[in-house]
């Protein structure tokens, strides 16, 4: 019975959490969306919900208890891409889901090639340093993206009053965390410890509250023009996706120019580099536990995750090309968000899934009221784990008697430089990764063209 209600709790709370970040994606993606005049916000959200949806069945179908879908990096590409080939070609809704669905053949084989040997070989010769450093950075994004997407309308209205509630809710929610994390590990009884783990999960629940409920005792609530407002409500109309999937089926590749398809595949293999990047990262930041959750099985599983993982990311890539026309990838924070209510488990993510289309289609308008200034302190107490976690694997790398040197502290700084100045988390990853590689690859070379000469007569 306690496994039970765990594992509906994990699901349909993580959902809840998960579903706000969803409506900022969905708005995103609905900014490059051609077709829908007004709709095009709640089309975009449906979108990134049916994505997140399959992405975690299909998952959750083979006992991996991670959660995936659709994440701000590869989205951003995508929306890039779809408004630059707009820009060269002006298309129509329907020649649109046609370059969209090119794309996606693009990103789905790139995820099949990210399965071969020689992928693996080079992610294998990346740094113990730069996926923590990138975790950490990734983190210090979602915080000023929050700041600058959810925070900032609330300090134009009111600004020591938007500090007041934002700073005190996020305390709220670390302070509820580390009281049951103690209570946890100091009690001497199994059934104490599990509640006092499963109540150290509620932080977010208890942060956003906290929000929710000084700001409606404040003035911040009066606030017009769209100023510090709250969620809103999203008409997702399921007819209208079965509209577009129709109207995909009929439409003609005839239609497109052969240079905006080559254009849109290209753009498709970028997205899924991307793609592949955030999963191998992500998987790596979730190693520990994945190992743990998956020993009951076989030891070989256990120890060689990527390969599995990434296999059935590209096959949910193959799903999604033909369905949502959307990108998904494996998300260490939301993964994160779901362990801490209980623990890796691959039904809590079935009933995160399932509950995630029932907000979706039933319940969005309950969320219609939750302030902006909630949804901040979420996404700040979701960052704040990542930050945890990371930047303690980055002090024992750099200054732990087994990893000698100095080498991870200088990579966490030079990663945070690069993000800082390209505002980019995943260049923060890419840059010294291609380095690393680069030299390993050229001084295996020069390796085997000096053993060629040696052997030669």
């Amino acid at each position: 019975m306690h496994r039970f209600v765990g594992v509906l709790w994990a699901g349909s709370v993580s959902a809840v959490i998960c579903y706000a970040e969803y409506l900022g994606l969905g708005a995103m993606l609905g900014a490059a969306l051609v077709g829908y005049g007004d709709q095009s916000q709640a089309m975009g959200t449906l979108l990134i919900v049916l994505a997140a949806c399959i992405s975690c069945l299909v998952l959750c179908a083979k006992r991996f208890p991670v959660i995936a879908g659709p994440r701000g990096a590869s989205l951003s590409v995508l929306v890039l891409g779809l408004i630059s080939i707009q820009s060269m070609q002006p298309t129509s809704g329907s020649e649109q889901l046609l370059i969209l669905l090119t794309m996606m053949l693009g990103c789905t084989i790139m995820l099949f090639m990210a399965t071969l040997p020689w992928v693996g070989w080079i992610f294998d010769h990346i740094p113990e340093w730069l996926v923590p450093a990138f975790v950490y950075a990734s983190a210090l994004s979602i915080i000023a993206s929050a700041t600058n997407t959810y925070l900032y309308p609330c300090l134009v209205v009111g600004e020591w009053q938007t500090w007041a509630i934002f700073l005190s809710a996020t305390l709220a929610g670390l302070l509820w965390l580390q009281l049951w994390k103690i209570i946890a590990q100091r009690s001497h009884h199994p059934k104490l410890s599990g509640i006092a783990r499963s109540l150290a999960g509620t932080s977010l629940v208890v942060g956003s509250g906290t929000a929710w409920l000084l700001y409606e005792v404040s003035s911040l609530k009066h606030a017009s023009a769209g100023m510090c407002a709250r969620l809103g409500l999203l008409d997702l109309n399921f007819w209208s996706f079965s509209e577009r999937f129709s109207k995909l089926l009929a439409n003609n590749w005839l239609d497109i120019p052969l240079q905006s398809l080559l254009i849109s595949t290209a753009w498709g293999l970028l997205v899924g580099l991307v793609v592949v990047i955030e999963s191998r990262t992500a998987i790596a930041a979730l190693k520990q536990q994945l190992q743990l959750q998956l020993q009951q099985r076989s030891s070989h599983e256990s120890e060689e995750i990527h390969l599995p993982l990434m296999r059935w990311n590209a096959r949910v890539q193959a799903l999604l090309m033909s369905t949502t026309t959307i990108a998904s990838s494996v998300s260490p924070s939301r993964s994160q968000v779901i362990w801490n209510l209980y623990q890796p488990s691959a039904p809590a993510v079935f009933v995160h899934a399932i509950s995630l289309m029932l907000i979706a289609f039933f319940a969005s308008h309950w969320l219609a009221y939750l302030p902006h200034i909630a949804l901040a302190v979420l996404m700040s107490l979701v960052a704040c784990s990542m930050l945890v976690a990371s930047l303690e694997q980055s002090w024992q790398r750099a200054y732990s008697l087994s990893h000698p040197g100095i080498a991870g502290g200088l990579g966490l700084w030079g990663v945070l430089a690069i993000t800082a100045i390209t505002g980019q988390a995943l260049l923060g990853f890419l840059i010294p990764a291609l380095w690393v590689v680069g030299k390993k690859l050229a001084s295996k070379t020069l390796a085997k063209s000096k053993e060629q000469d040696t052997n030669k007569p």
